[in-house]
Order: C-alpha cells, then structure tokens, then sequence
C-alpha cells in the first residue's frame, strides 16, 4: 500500500496497473548491469548523474519532457506522465548527456508494454542505435556506447500509449 500512496493522483488515475519503482540498490544494479553486460561479477559502478522531474539537471545531464501530459514534483522525486487522457500523442521523455565512454541508463519508468528507446550522437546528432525493451521491475537499463554529446529518446510503444516516467540513474563501470 505504501507504494501506491507514493505515486500522484494523476499517475494512478491514468494508468491503472500502476505501481511506484523505487531506485535500485547498488547491488541490484549491478546485477542488472552484469546480465545488460554479459560480465563474469558484477561490475563496480560509479554514479554519474541521478535525473527526476523534480531534479532535471545534474552533472551536466538533463532531462526533456516532449507533449507530455503532466511533469508534477513530488515528495518521492516527481513524475512525468506521456499521453495521459488524450493529451498530445507521441510524447516522449529525452535524456541528454555528455559520454566519456560507455554509459549505463537505469530509468524508473511505468509502461503497460514494451519501450523504444532511440540514441543520437556526435557532432551531427545521427541516429546510432534504436531498439524495443521490456522494463523489468520497472527499470530500463541499457548502455550507450558512445561518446560526446548524447540524447536518448525514452518513448512508449505503440507511441500513443501511456507512460510514467519517475528517474534515471547514469552510471560508468570502474575501468
């Protein structure tokens, strides 16, 4: 009961199912990470930003919300809801950010389905990578192997369905 008290009127109101994500743990991220990775131990990460809609800037990374239906701050880090009630379609959340080298996005997203995600990059901003993804416990993890100025588009699949979206971790394995 907890976790639904977490959640906004509008996040529950819009998405029946829904249920709050909390953040990983450290351990739970890197076992994530491990399976993303297909590593032998669980990797040492390092934590290079945390993004929510009550935090949309941190360490150089931020956060766009495109045609959404709400961006709301609350006690447990904000909320962004994509195509909620018929309010614009094709809504999407964009991450954007500077990679050094790989980068890991664990973002807390509620979705009744798969989610695409789309990454552009370098000095040009061209497409490099787009893929479908089922959230597992609520979090999408991927890695983006590029460098520079990046930007990852989260958007809901079909993109008229409705998305939460609660936060993104970026983080760097240890070399």
């Amino acid at each position: 009961m907890l976790a639904a008290v977490l959640l906004s009127a509008q996040m529950r109101g819009g998405i029946a199912a829904a249920r709050f994500v909390p953040p990983y743990s450290q351990h739970a991220r890197a076992a994530a990470v491990r399976t993303l990775l297909h590593l032998s131990a669980a990797p040492t990460l390092k934590t290079i930003a945390s993004l929510s809609p009550n935090r949309p800037h941190s360490h150089g990374a931020h956060l766009s919300f495109w045609k959404t239906s709400f961006v709301l701050g609350t006690a447990s880090g904000g909320e962004a809801g994509v195509n909620f009630w018929n309010i614009h379609d094709e809504g999407h959340i964009n991450v954007g950010f500077r990679a050094r080298r790989t980068t890991i996005l664990d973002c807390r997203l509620i979705a009744s389905g798969p989610v695409t995600y789309k990454v552009y990059a370098g000095p040009d901003g061209a497409p490099r990578a787009q893929s479908d993804e089922t959230l597992k416990d609520g979090h999408l993890v991927i890695s983006v192997r590029a460098m520079g100025d990046v930007s990852v588009e989260l958007w809901p699949k079909p993109v008229d369905a409705t998305m939460g979206f609660l936060g993104c971790d970026l983080v760097e394995p240890a070399p």
